[in-house]
């Protein structure tokens, strides 16, 4: 039986762009970030630019997730350090402990009790974390009760990202003074 030649196809522009890029060694250390839309290196670059840039952005561009995503580290760390500094708990229990503090509910009654101290600016703060639209509501938390967490994490990221660290030190002592976390 004779063979049959193989049927050649032309490689169109893209395809050839793309399998050019990807058959070229790297340089050694060289990190790839390219993708095979066939817009190149560069293009890859701008679209997911390095986490090491120097660019900073200024706290008031960011989204109140963003702001959230940074308070909610901030209490997390604060609640932390008091019970390790206070306390001589297994690990165990000192995260059994610190959840009482940092859960979504126990945040709605935090915010509840600091709400009368926050600033017009704060409270403006809180209220853009609150209504920022999430798609996920905690299971041990109503979505009101989730939404106000979101709008103290939001406050407390602001804050920080601020270099207000003296106000959310102070926010923390009175939360920390007044809030009974065995009360449901």
């Amino acid at each position: 039986m004779p063979s049959q030649p193989h049927a050649v196809r032309q490689l169109s522009q893209r395809e050839s762009r793309n399998a050019a890029v990807r058959l070229l060694p790297l340089p050694l250390g060289e990190v790839a970030l390219r993708s095979n839309d066939g817009e190149g290196k560069d293009a890859d670059e701008r679209k997911n630019p390095s986490m090491n840039e120097p660019e900073k952005i200024d706290p008031r561009e960011l989204s109140p997730l963003a702001l959230a995503f940074v308070g909610d580290s901030v209490l997390e760390l604060l609640v932390r350090q008091r019970l390790v500094e206070h306390h001589r708990l297994s690990a165990g229990k000192l995260n059994a402990e610190k959840v009482k503090y940092v859960s979504a509910r126990a945040q709605f009654r935090e915010e509840q009790l600091l709400e009368p101290l926050f600033t017009e600016d704060e409270l403006a703060v809180f209220k853009r974390g609150r209504n920022a639209s999430k798609a996920s509501v905690a299971k041990h938390a109503s979505p009101e009760e989730y939404r106000a967490s979101t709008g103290f994490e939001c406050l407390l990221g602001w804050l920080y990202l601020n270099g207000r660290l003296s106000r959310v030190h102070e926010l923390f002592e009175m939360l920390w003074q007044s809030f009974d976390p065995n009360e449901k």
